[in-house]
């Protein structure tokens, strides 16, 4: 335990209490779960009654309680540092970030290692369990598939006669980018220059990033470069919007002005900002993203958040279950779908007729799960390291910044970058 160090996770934290009745040796138990977001709780209460229909000898309740301005990983520290493995949650379900954070303080095999159980299902059904894996060991999987896909506003770019489907490479992007400046004013995307948000996109879907599975720095890959190279010119030739407030009022305004007609991210993005203006409502589509060369990548991902299960905790085993009920499970997954409008992370809930049939009414009753699918075998990799906070912070200050103010070129800044990452790592 002397490796512990505070992590960060922003939300609330959510404490829920499931009374299981009738468990295995039929006892109580008190199955207790801390999400990073509150609007978790009552999927959890549905599928806790189904959970409790489908095990007739269970009976189930469930009580929560939220906890403002909670920190997963730093009050997971604290419940460990005392020593009592009574105050230890069944289940904690941080964002991808925090993971990370558990690994700097050296706490990773605190919780199941879940691959086992990934692996009977099949691996290749879980597009993003590497966000969630240490040493080989997988102690988690995105609840949501997270694909980046291109929005855009289909009467905009009707109007010019542009066709955002048939974009095959990015240099299709630019170059309708620039018909539609000329023709209306209006520029393709916005793009933060405040922060990395946007440009780990490219990075990832062009096989780069920031580091490789084996923990090696690769911000001065080859690939890695020609994704910034991307980025500085999607600004250089005016098809991007630049904004350092890429989730703010303004950025939703430009939107409803039409003064931007589409937006490069992830799929939680139509409902976590776009469903706020119902003035675009109807108007836009989705469609994967331009290619950076024939044969390659059409989509990326951004985000994720994934259940853990502590294995010391007083019900690792009803947890452990209630997870496969979760994850492994298509018909919860659809479930999930259903509520939160959040494509899962599990290729099987696909066949699922509420996923399968399903009319996305702000995006003109499009059915976006054809979209989706046909992302997810296309996923990129993206894993995680103990110092990736250090990496995001060198990112936006030492390459987005530079770059974007000219004064570094991308390659220049990345190279400066991955060496100054390197020192502060020791590899």
């Amino acid at each position: 335990m002397s490796k512990f160090k505070n992590g960060i996770v922003l939300g609330m934290i959510m404490v829920m209490s499931v009374t299981v009745i009738g468990f295995t040796q039929q006892k109580k138990v008190t199955l207790t779960v801390w999400s990073q977001d509150s609007s978790e709780a009552p999927y959890i209460v549905k599928e806790v009654k189904i959970f409790n229909q489908q095990h007739p000898n269970l009976k189930l309740t469930i009580k929560d309680l939220v906890i403002p301005g909670g920190d997963q990983p730093t009050k997971f520290l604290s419940v460990l540092a005392t020593g009592d493995l009574k105050l230890l949650p069944d289940m904690i379900c941080p964002q991808h970030f925090a993971f990370a954070r558990f690994v700097r303080a050296g706490i990773e095999d605190e919780f199941i290692n879940l691959r086992p159980y990934l692996e009977k299902d099949g691996l290749s059904n879980f597009p993003s369990y590497e966000m969630w894996m240490y040493n080989d060991a997988v102690y988690g999987v995105n609840v949501s598939l997270c694909a980046v896909v291109y929005y855009y506003n289909k009467e905009v770019m009707d109007r010019v006669g542009i066709n955002p489907q048939n974009f095959m490479l990015w240099d299709d992007f630019i170059e309708a980018g620039k018909k539609l400046k000329n023709a209306t004013g209006a520029y393709m995307t916005p793009l933060d220059i405040a922060s990395w948000n946007q440009y780990l996109i490219f990075a990832l879907q062009n096989d780069g990033g920031i580091f490789d599975k084996a923990g090696n720095v690769i911000l001065d890959k080859l690939e890695t470069i020609e994704a910034l190279e991307l980025y500085k010119r999607l600004l250089d030739e005016g098809v991007a919007w630049p904004t350092s407030q890429f989730y703010g009022v303004g950025t939703k305004q430009a939107y409803r002005e039409e003064k931007v007609a589409g937006c490069i991210m992830a799929g939680w993005y139509s409902g976590a900002i776009l469903s706020s203006i119902p003035e675009i409502k109807g108007k836009w589509r989705i469609t994967l993203l331009p290619r950076f060369k024939p044969g390659g990548r059409r989509t990326s991902k951004r985000g994720g958040s994934a259940y853990h299960i502590p294995k010391n905790s007083p019900n690792a085993e009803v947890a452990l279950e209630f997870w496969k009920h979760l994850q492994l499970n298509p018909k919860a997954q659809a479930r999930r779908f259903a509520f939160f409008g959040k494509f899962p992370g599990y290729k099987p809930a696909f066949k699922e007729p509420i996923v399968k049939q399903y009319k996305d009414e702000f995006l003109g009753y499009q059915k976006t799960a054809e979209v989706y699918l046909d992302a997810f075998g296309e996923l990129p990799r993206f894993y995680h390291h103990p110092y990736i906070a250090e990496a995001f912070d060198i990112l936006n200050a030492d390459v987005i910044s530079q770059v974007v103010t000219n004064k570094l070129t991308p390659e220049e800044a990345l190279r400066l970058a991955a060496d100054k990452l390197r020192k502060i790592i020791g590899r």
